[in-house]
């Protein structure tokens, strides 16, 4: 079955909401300086904003925001009190867009991972395009918002799509895939391939990632301890990462790395990097080459191990060389547990530009545990946690303080996470406790790891 998920870059910038967020800095909770946070709030808040620079800011920023002789909308100025910019009301519908894609449709075929959005299933994508009809400013938030991500889950709803934008040929899926890519790859900036014996890394398949020029991210997943007819081409799979000149972000799942070996202009500009599922003691050389490789760009590192790679005696000791080449460079740590995906040589390693942790599941941690003693954690500045195991390790935590430290040094941010989109409330009074502490607490579900850099 033919897993292809294609993400449309959206046409709207929100740099306009980004700036008003940081003017709004000493007006908003602390941990409410960038848009990430201010689009996940109750909508009273968001209310609270719109009101505010809809009608009450300054001459200056309303010329900038609202009056720009660019936009084909610019109102009268009989209409200025209640006009709304167009990436404000971007920001409603991305509200609205979470509320919908909430518990509904996911990716099963992924791993549970907080680095994976939800998908609209029809009847939502039905209901929000219904604000189109609103007006022309909401016409042009809603529809790239609405189709920025599309999901081919069989071979059937890809050749429907090519049979209305060319001329049907007979095809395999391999090929389905190619042409779709041939297609509309212009605008495409995420591509995942879930590489089978349906669809395999050709050279075919090299030249249209190579012709998609705005690509940032690209997923690749194989199937654990299987390899399909023919084997992996690690030649194609070295070619493939040379294809795409501006990739940022890049995800292994699950796949076969070994024997890979990166062309030396391969992956120059890349800045995140996740490793999931795929710690076998074969892939492991190819991943410090990679790492090795990407050392001078890369800033954010995610790595998920499953059962398999827990119940293998070398692991996690056998990852310790990848951190070699970015010790000083390193800026966001991403695994599911400190204490089972990192060895204990690298957890008594201080990174000294590393301001960003995040560890999923805190109630791994030992009882007698306190993160503060721990040397990885003596430059973070903001730790990202699942929302419940997390509140239940801090309140562990405070009701042990004693002579010794309990927090790292430099902790300012405690960011609440899950894997649903649904909002949470936090334990008020665990937040109060932290706040007096000098440690303020959100919560934001799905947050990205490369988006964890903003707090």
């Amino acid at each position: 079955m033919l897993r292809f998920i294609i993400q449309v870059q959206p046409i709207l910038s929100l740099e306009v909401v980004r700036g008003v967020a940081r003017t709004m800095r000493s007006e908003c909770p602390p941990t409410a300086t960038r848009l990430l946070y201010l689009k996940r709030q109750q909508n009273s808040f968001c209310l609270m904003l719109i009101k505010k620079f809809a009608t009450s800011r300054g001459s200056h920023q309303r010329e900038t925001m609202i009056n720009s002789s660019d936009s084909p909308y610019r109102p009268s100025n009989s209409q200025q009190d209640g006009w709304l910019p167009v990436e404000i009301v971007s920001q409603i519908v991305e509200i609205f867009f979470d509320q919908l894609s909430a518990g509904k449709v996911s990716c099963q075929d992924w791993v549970e991972s907080i680095a994976y959005d939800l998908l609209l299933s029809s009847s939502s994508t039905a209901e929000l395009l219904s604000l189109r009809l609103v007006c022309k400013t909401w016409d042009m938030a809603v529809t790239p918002i609405c189709f920025r991500a599309v999901w081919f889950h069989d071979s059937k709803g890809v050749q429907s799509i090519i049979d209305l934008m060319t001329i049907p040929e007979p095809l395999d899926i391999s090929s389905f895939v190619i042409k779709m890519i041939n297609l509309i790859g212009r605008n495409v900036t995420e591509l995942h391939l879930k590489v089978s014996d349906l669809i395999m890394i050709t050279p075919a398949l090299v030249e249209a990632v190579r012709n998609i020029k705005d690509l940032k991210t690209l997923s690749i997943q194989g199937r654990r301890h299987y390899e399909p007819h023919g084997g992996y081409d690690p030649q194609a799979l070295s070619d493939l990462l040379a294809a795409p000149c501006n990739l940022e972000c890049l995800i292994f799942q699950g796949y076969n790395l070994k024997h890979s070996k990166l062309a030396p202009t391969a992956l120059s500009k890349l800045k995140h990097i996740r490793f999931i599922d795929c710690f076998d003691s074969t892939n492991i050389e190819s991943i410090i080459d990679i790492i090795d490789r990407t050392k001078d760009s890369v800033i954010s590192m995610e790595m998920l191990a499953d059962e398999t790679d827990h119940d293998s005696y070398e692991f996690p000791n056998n990852i310790e060389p990848v951190f070699n080449g970015i010790l000083n460079t390193l800026e966001v740590i991403s695994c599911g547990t400190i204490m089972s995906d990192l060895s204990e040589r690298t957890v008594e390693t201080e990174f000294p530009r590393l301001r960003v942790i995040c560890n999923i599941y805190a109630s791994s941690y030992h009882e007698d545990s306190f993160v503060a003693l721990w040397d990885i954690f003596y430059n973070v500045r903001t730790i990202v946690q699942l929302s419940d195991d997390g509140q239940n390790f801090w309140r562990s935590s405070l009701n042990r303080i004693s002579d010794d430290p309990w927090k790292p040094p430099k902790l300012r941010l405690l960011v609440f996470t899950s894997f649903h989109g649904e909002d949470e409330e936090l334990d008020s009074e665990l937040v109060d406790t932290l706040k007096s502490h000098g440690v303020y607490c959100c919560y934001i579900p799905r947050i990205r790891p490369d988006e964890m850099l903003v707090s």
